[in-house]
């Protein structure tokens, strides 16, 4: 999957989910005591997915069809991603896709969204190698900055220390929407601590990015490599090297692998589940829209 230029980005996103996305930003400026800065803009022919309350009753007996009132958010938000980029992010995604370029594509979509909405986008990314921080800003230029940014893993990365990065994110001044980007791998009893601290101040929301499974059957992993644009003739794990080729398709190394996936989905869960915050796992590119809606929404925990 390619990814479209950020002013390409919405004709890519159904108008319905457009509209669902906005509304639920509006909600985060609401929530910031910005509800009284909305201003009438204009009125607009009724569209599928708006807002039935938005209607305006006499303008549409006035002009004989529904028509809706738009308003225009006068207050600007404050929108921080604090995004791993330690080697951990430069394995393989669950779809067989990078899983630095499945962050990417998180932070895409919410610099579109963002934008759209009219406030500001900012990045703290890093590993253990070092934090790099990027204030909140508008424009195209510095989104495709951050998405450079935000893709940088290498398998040559420093290791991935995600509570290094909360622990930058928590020193901001500024009250803030904060997304995090990051995997399970990441979410100790630590961690959880240092986001639970980050909620009492921020509204926080968190992408985990899936790994691949290593003992997937061979035509599968290899569609999945060749979409990576990796080397479709071995499996490296970023931490120890090449995996041995007799992992791939055993029984017992696959159960063995579930059932650690499963506990430790598990651990996290329960770590995540007693904090404040929503948080949506992210299989690959196609999982990014819909992880969107829900993390932004508050909605559901994780898939």
């Amino acid at each position: 999957m390619s990814s479209p230029r950020l002013q390409d980005y919405s004709r890519l996103v159904a108008y319905p989910v457009q509209k669902k996305l906005l509304s639920l930003l509006d909600g985060y400026h609401r929530g910031e005591g910005a509800g009284s800065s909305h201003e009438f803009l204009d009125m607009a022919e009724y569209r599928y997915g708006d807002d039935i309350s938005d209607i305006d009753w006499k303008g549409t007996a006035r002009r004989g069809q529904p028509v809706v009132k738009r308003f225009e958010s006068t207050a600007v938000l404050s929108v921080t991603v604090a995004s791993d980029t330690g080697a951990s992010m430069a394995a393989l995604a669950e779809d067989g896709s990078a899983k630095n370029l499945v962050a990417a594509e998180l932070v895409r979509a919410l610099s579109w969204l963002v934008s759209a909405h009219g406030d500001l986008l900012g990045l703290v990314a890093g590993s253990a190698g070092g934090v790099r921080s990027m204030p909140a800003r508008a424009g195209v230029g510095h989104a495709e900055t951050l998405l450079r940014v935000a893709s940088s893993a290498t398998v040559s990365s420093g290791q991935s220390d995600l509570p290094a990065l909360l622990r930058h994110v928590e020193l901001g001044r500024r009250r803030s929407l904060v997304f995090v980007i990051s995997d399970d791998s990441q979410i100790s009893d630590a961690t959880a601590a240092l986001l639970r601290r980050l909620t009492s101040r921020h509204q926080v929301g968190l992408f985990l990015i899936e790994d691949l499974d290593p003992t997937r059957p061979g035509d599968a992993k290899l569609g999945a490599k060749a979409r990576a644009k990796q080397d479709p003739t071995e499996l490296v794990d970023v931490t120890a090297g090449p995996l041995p080729a007799f992992v791939e398709g055993n029984q017992v190394i696959e159960a063995q692998w579930r059932m650690f996936r499963k506990i430790r989905r598990q651990e996290v869960d329960r770590r995540l589940e007693a904090l404040p915050l929503t948080y949506r796992r992210v299989g690959g590119m196609d999982d990014v829209l819909p992880a969107l809606v829900d993390v932004v929404g508050g909605g559901k925990r994780a898939a």
